[in-house]
């Protein structure tokens, strides 16, 4: 027997037991006692690419929402069957989503409680043909269920991804396909679901054929974080939704015309931030490369993939936050001109509660004003956004600052940052001459950037960034077009060709399998239209 690798993740207590999806190039995993530890709030599934077997990739976890112990999993037909202990047997759908599965279905066996302890389901069996599952409850026996309500249903699945930003006039599309699942979808019955702040909406989907929509946004108010989901019908069971459970259950998108970085920090230089530690015996913030194997429930890598973040006692071995609080705050950043957004990754792991604070100040730290006091942890990095406006009244002198204790000393506790931005939305005109679309954004696949409404046989340029910002292309390259995404250069170009004759480009790229989950900004130029720059919209989506 060969090893072909060994990995670990972060929280790791132990790792009990797995199972891959159809085409085995995803992993689902249980760590038994990772709840019992602390080292996670809620029930944890780990999912892993192991697309390339020497090189497993965690890239996500999903939950049921309660503290209950995780025991056995299997997948059949795209479906996830958990074994929780106390919480019983859970059914995650992960046919459209296998990154990202949505649970829908469950039988609790034990109802007395949802704790993180050894009584109830123990283990499932769901390979019987037909819809019979059986399963053993260390209290109450064997039980045998009928599943078929959870089988029959419609699929909803997005080739090209869902949009993160749409145009507030309205336009923005997106391809949703519909197939049925043991029934049969109703033609013609698609729905878009929408709230931009004035309550709910709708609008029909155009039916292209085959389950096939197209999906396109109605004018929005600018600003506003859209919720929406879709529906369709089938012939047996009526209208459904995606997400599942909504509008309680919804996605999101932001209107606007784009986004103006007035601060951003992918901390892999010093760009003025300060450490202030109170009563701290060990485990000071420090940036640099996470150098951890994730066994103190410390991140084993960054979340945007520059390679550095701010992390607390940043050594592999027994070193976690012991007394404080160690206070990382930022520079000062101007808001005079009114609101931002703030955004960033957050990485919290606590096994007794300790805190992690988010605190906000528009007199440079003089005071602060609580965004969020975190006592659980985040399960991984976490992506979180805030209107400044929500808490403080912006000035010229705003700062950020996150503090972690552990506070009396008996406890394991570790945190991180990363990709720190304050952003503005754009709700002018947008001043774009070329229309930019991006589709079929899907890891492991090859995706497509096609740009109309260049100048027939221009130099068009199409460029990618992982984070909005201000960056003008690499100077041999020619162009003096300021592109709203940070970091480009000439490696995170797609393509540069020149356009046919009609004014079109079509470029292509393959998406690396491990990649599911990242946001990507794309945008294109093209050259020799200075100082007015030809640019296109900057599309704004999340790798599938």
């Amino acid at each position: 027997m060969t090893r072909l690798s060994r990995t670990s993740y972060p929280g790791v207590s132990y790792c009990h037991q797995l199972w891959t999806n159809a085409d085995g190039t995803i992993l689902y995993v249980d760590d038994e006692l990772d709840e019992l530890n602390g080292r996670t709030p809620t029930t944890r599934t780990l999912v892993f690419d192991v697309t390339d077997l020497s090189n497993p990739v965690l890239i996500n976890t999903f939950t049921s929402g309660y503290p209950a112990v995780d025991h056995n999993l299997y997948v059949r037909d795209g479906f996830i069957f958990e074994a929780n202990y106390t919480i019983g047997l859970r059914v995650f759908d992960a046919n459209s989503d296998p990154v990202d599965p949505v649970e829908v279905g469950y039988f609790d066996t034990h109802p007395e409680t949802n704790g993180a302890d050894f009584n109830g389901l123990w283990s499932v069996y769901p390979y019987f043909d037909g819809s019979t599952v059986i399963g053993s409850d260390i209290n109450r026996g064997m039980f045998v269920l009928d599943i078929s309500g959870i089988l029959a249903g419609l699929v909803f699945d997005y080739p090209g991804g869902r949009p993160n930003m749409i145009s507030p006039d309205g336009g923005t599309s997106f391809t949703l396909n519909v197939s049925g699942r043991n029934v049969t979808h109703t033609e013609d019955t698609g729905l878009l679901h929408y709230n931009d702040g004035s309550g709910w909406n709708e609008v029909p989907l155009t039916y292209i054929g085959s389950g096939e929509y197209d999906v396109v946004f109605p004018a929005t108010t600018c600003g506003e974080v859209v919720q929406y989901y879709v529906s369709a019908e089938s012939d047996e069971l009526g209208r459904e939704t995606d997400p599942d459970g909504a509008p309680a259950n919804s996605f999101s998108a932001l209107s606007a015309n784009g986004l103006t970085e007035l601060f951003g920090d992918t901390f892999e230089t010093d760009l003025g931030w300060t450490v202030e530690n109170v009563d701290l015996q060990d485990g000071a913030w420090e940036r640099g490369v996470p150098a951890g194997d994730g066994d103190r429930g410390d991140p084993l890598s960054d979340h945007d993939g520059s390679g550095s973040c701010y992390l607390t006692d940043n050594v592999a071995g027994n070193s976690d936050v012991d007394g404080g609080p160690t206070r990382l705050i930022s520079p000062t950043f101007d808001l005079s001109d009114g609101d931002a957004r703030v955004s960033y990754a957050l990485w919290h792991s606590t096994d007794e509660s300790d805190p992690m604070v988010t605190e906000i100040s528009n007199n440079n730290g003089a005071n602060w004003t609580v965004v969020e006091n975190r006592t659980s942890s985040t399960g991984g990095w976490l992506v979180m956004s805030w209107d400044v406006s929500t808490y403080i009244a912006p000035t010229a002198t705003m700062k950020v600052r996150f503090s972690v204790s552990d506070n009396p000393n008996d406890s394991v506790t570790e945190s991180g940052l990363d990709a720190f931005t304050v952003e503005r939305t754009n709700c002018g005109e947008p001043n774009n001459c070329l229309d930019l679309v991006v589709t079929n954004l899907v890891a492991g696949d090859k995706a497509n950037w096609d740009v109309a409404g260049a100048s027939a046989g221009g130099t068009v340029a199409v460029v990618y960034g992982l984070q909005s910002g201000k960056t003008v292309l690499d100077d041999h390259l020619d162009y003096c077009a300021t592109f709203d995404i940070k970091g480009v250069n000439a490696t995170r170009v797609i393509c540069v060709k020149a356009a046919d004759g009609n004014g079109d480009v079509h470029c292509t790229k393959n998406i690396p399998g491990n990649f599911a989950g990242v946001r990507v900004f794309s945008q294109a130029a093209e050259r020799d239209t200075c100082p007015e720059e030809c640019m296109s919209n900057l599309d704004d989506q999340t790798i599938q």
